[in-house]
């Protein structure tokens, strides 16, 4: 009977866990991947007109999945957000090595639940460019988060540089993982 508590305590600190990862990433996706947000979500409006290339419909489906997650709407987030690993995909086609394309195609599936094809795209994207800073910090969150692997997720962590802009924000999430890593129950804590 406590390993059944346990396992829905389990499940509920990961729910929470999921959500509050997913805010997190929409942060850091922001600054590199949507630098042209503002074209796209006027907050004013309940429904986008999709208009543009592939990749900016794709871009538009996965921010109109975001807003309609934050706003509690599970079931059409993840329309928008399936539309929007199609149209990556569509233009990964052409141009398989488009990093933006790459990271914001993990970003979608983490979103979307599949945290295997996020790992999956985002590894792809740090073979081409191993110094993709938001990437490898997203990378980290879908291991932490998605994986529960925070020795990975700080493995990836560690790659990157002093110098880099997003160092502090690495030591941040770095602080942030060790930190609910060790307060986290052991399986030893949950088992009758």
């Amino acid at each position: 009977m406590a390993f059944m508590n346990a396992r829905k305590r389990n499940k509920k600190i990961i729910i929470i866990f999921v959500v509050l990862i997913s805010v997190g990433l929409l942060g850091t996706t922001l600054p590199m991947g949507f630098s042209y947000i503002g074209e796209y979500i006027n907050n004013d409006q309940d429904a986008v007109e999709l208009s543009g290339s592939t990749e900016d419909i794709a871009v538009q489906n996965y921010l109109q999945g975001v807003k309609l997650m934050q706003e509690g709407k599970a079931e059409d987030a993840s329309e928008k957000f399936a539309s929007a690993a199609k149209g990556f995909e569509k233009v990964l086609e052409s141009d398989p090595r488009n990093l933006p394309v790459l990271g914001d195609l993990a970003t979608t599936y983490f979103y979307f639940g599949n945290v295997d094809k996020a790992c999956y795209f985002a590894e792809k994207a740090l073979e081409i460019e191993p110094k993709y800073t938001t990437v490898r910090l997203n990378y980290a969150r879908y291991l932490f988060y998605g994986k529960n692997d925070a020795d990975n997720a700080i493995k990836q962590i560690e790659q990157i540089a002093e110098n880099d802009t997003y160092y502090a924000n690495a030591q941040q999430l770095k602080q942030e993982i060790e930190s609910m890593n060790n307060s986290r129950p052991s399986l030893s804590d949950t088992q009758p």
